[in-house]
């Protein structure tokens, strides 16, 4: 929609409008989960802690679409969490912007039989599939997926290094067909299996944040290391209120700039502070769960 302006005037505009998702983001999750702090200062708090978070930092000054991913997956917990069921569905219709995204998401909420938010966004996705057949016919899906087949094999060329989903990351690290295929499945499979087990039992709350961000990013068929920035943000975010674990947070910050270290090795090393972060994460979820729950029987 920008396209048409001069190039520094369609970046600075970009620009604004990441940093606005990143805030929005923020917004909405600190209002709910820091409630004794007044609301501008949290915001701009944790709009600070995700600019200082590498991938989020050279997302937003690279043009890159991170932020308003990571705005739409905080509008999906939130809507589910004020039961605002159409506010969550269409921001997961949304997040077919992103669709290896999308999908896992779905998935995730198919676990948690989140049926309502479902439907809404069953509904969205139709909306989007008649109003793009308008402009380029019934069967677009068809032509969209080719070029996203051809465009897959380039960008595995050329970003291949800066990958970190796990097929992306086991191609490029991993100089063996079979051994990376090996590990490549064994990761799937444990991410995945973790994932649903999480959304099944702790459910989508605030506290199974952390945990699902990261594993939507790591299953991902596509995930370059910007976007790894949202699993990063949001681990700090819920350790930091759930946990109150400080160090977790700085520590998590911190190691995403070893990123810069990706020339040196051929490979994306966030992949691994990822991995890290999916184990915390899922820790603090369970923790966080149980509290909950020993709080309502002692109730």
């Amino acid at each position: 929609l920008i396209a048409w302006l001069p190039y520094g005037v369609a970046f600075a505009i970009h620009s604004l409008l990441a940093i606005g998702a990143l805030a929005g983001a923020a917004w909405l999750a600190t209002r709910e989960l820091v409630p004794m702090i007044p609301p501008r200062r949290a915001v701009v708090v944790a709009t600070s802690v995700g600019l200082a978070a590498y991938p989020i930092l050279r997302a937003v000054l690279g043009g890159q679409n991170t932020t308003f991913s990571l705005a739409l997956l905080v509008g999906i917990w939130w809507g589910i969490e004020k039961d605002r069921t159409i506010v969550a569905g269409l921001c997961l219709a949304g997040l077919a912007f992103k669709p290896q995204f999308a999908v896992v998401v779905f998935v995730f909420l198919v676990a948690a039989r989140r049926w309502r938010e479902l439907g809404v966004a069953v509904l969205g996705f139709g909306a989007l599939y008649l109003s793009t057949a308008v402009l380029m016919g019934p069967d677009w899906p068809m032509a969209w997926l080719e070029q996203v087949r051809a465009f897959g094999e380039m960008n595995e060329i050329a970003n291949g290094a800066l990958m970190v989903n796990i097929v992306g990351w086991a191609s490029a690290a991993l100089s063996t067909g079979l051994v990376s295929t090996v590990v490549a499945w064994v990761l799937l499979a444990a991410v995945g299996i973790l994932g649903l087990w999480v959304s099944a039992r702790i459910g989508i709350r605030w506290a199974s944040l952390g945990v699902l961000a990261t594993a939507m990013v790591l299953l991902s068929p596509s995930t370059l290391y910007y976007d790894g920035g949202m699993a990063i943000v949001v681990f700090a975010l819920v350790v930091l209120v759930l946990d109150q674990r400080v160090a977790w947070a700085v520590v998590a910050i911190a190691a995403s700039w070893i990123q810069l270290a990706e020339p040196l090795l051929g490979w994306s090393p966030l992949f691994l502070v990822l991995l890290a972060v999916l184990v915390a994460g899922t820790l603090t979820s369970v923790r966080a769960s149980n509290t909950t729950q020993l709080g309502r029987t002692r109730h």
